[in-house]
């Protein structure tokens, strides 16, 4: 009877420590020797037709001026150049990579946004309207988590409210006043803004999902973070680094379906206390750089399967090198399948790409100059 113990017991400790395994230790590594450094707001993967496979791609609009294409095992596939582009708009802050013959590349300051082919000429140019019937100035960006067109040719974009061109003569008494009433309209302001038809002479822009920060942020004295969405074929994925919960929208009329409570409530970052005269909130900044945020979104048409990246909480252990993630994998309805851990010592809690069936985990130790490796695991 104790054999028989000792031996069920063992086969339980064998059983846990294989699922371990499978699930920490990747299928297969890779890597992409592009030749320059990139950042990750100009990296992406997106499906070539005519290829009939994903490509990853990596830019430099700023030394290289190109962008280099791979396939998934690492294999150089192509290249384009930015140089037109970058002669028509001066400056490129986003793309978008639809094939490599419609690449988009935006310059969210003037509002243009031009289109090249592979050769890198360009045989479109979007003039979109910074100014709305209010006289409500804003710049248009693209979102840091996938990086697609909508059916019919639609583009979403995060609009940011940058001021009013009737309150230009507008009297603070202090910088703070002045600040903290930017930001208490950049929170009611239009979160979205959708143009439809872009590569009509007549592009259609109208304006979505107002009083967004309303909903979790109580004290908007200072909102810094990037644009969190994740967009399907009919949904909208919205995170913020100031709530627990990811807020999913319908992609047509923009109301609000369901919100998924991703992150433990005391993890999120909290508004600091009121700004200083400076403008700056150094307790903010920290809560910014340790606080347990989503990193990475994606999801799989095929498996039915959402993709969450989230960075660990690490304000108690702030000086550690080894900053630990998960990957949360849910279902159709938003119901957690399985969490997958990382301690942080192989692998960044960034970096990452999410495919139809697996996920790219950007190494922490392999890098050099030019060259990224990733980590291959499946969904």
């Amino acid at each position: 009877m104790r054999y028989k113990v000792i031996l069920i017991i063992s086969i339980v400790i064998s059983l846990l420590s294989c699922n371990r395994h499978e699930s920490l230790v990747p299928i297969q590594e890779l890597s992409f020797d592009i030749g320059f450094e990139s950042r990750s707001k100009f990296e992406g993967v997106f499906y070539d037709h005519i290829y009939q496979d994903s490509l990853f791609y990596f830019a430099d609009p700023v030394t290289e001026k190109k962008i280099m294409f791979f396939d998934r095992l690492g294999n150089k596939k192509d290249s384009v150049s930015l140089v037109n582009g970058l002669n028509k708009i001066l400056n490129i802050e986003d793309l978008i990579i639809v094939s490599r013959d419609t690449i988009l590349l935006n310059n969210n300051y003037s509002g243009s946004i031009v289109v090249l082919n592979k050769k890198g000429d360009i045989w479109h140019r979007i003039n979109l309207n910074q100014y709305d019937s209010l006289g409500n100035y804003y710049e248009y960006k693209f979102t840091s988590l996938n990086k697609t067109l909508l059916k019919n040719n639609s583009l979403l974009t995060a609009s940011k409210w940058y001021g009013n061109k009737f309150e230009e003569n507008k009297h603070f008494e202090t910088e703070a006043e002045k600040t903290k009433y930017f930001y208490n309209r950049v929170a009611k302001e239009p979160y979205f803004m959708k143009v439809s038809n872009i590569f009509s002479e007549n592009p259609v822009q109208i304006y979505a999902l107002k009083n967004f920060y309303n909903k979790f942020v109580k004290d908007k004295s200072l909102i810094v973070e990037g644009n969190s969405y994740y967009v399907t074929d009919d949904k909208i994925l919205v995170s913020s680094s100031f709530s627990s919960k990811v807020f999913v929208y319908n992609l047509h009329d923009f109301s609000l379906i369901k919100e998924i409570e991703i992150l433990p409530p005391n993890e999120a970052v909290s508004i600091a206390p009121l700004i200083t005269d400076s403008g700056l909130s150094h307790e903010l900044n920290d809560e910014l750089r340790s606080k347990s945020m989503i990193t990475n979104i994606g999801y799989s048409k095929s498996k039915k399967k959402y993709v969450f990246q989230r960075r660990k909480d690490i304000s108690k252990n702030k000086k550690t090198e080894n900053i630990p993630f998960e990957l949360i994998v849910l279902n159709d309805n938003f119901k957690v399948d399985k969490t997958l851990f990382f301690d942080g010592v192989d692998y960044l809690w960034y970096g990452s790409f999410i495919t139809e069936n697996n996920i790219f985990l950007l190494s922490k130790n392999k890098n050099r100059y030019g060259v990224k490796n990733y980590g291959l695991f499946k969904i």
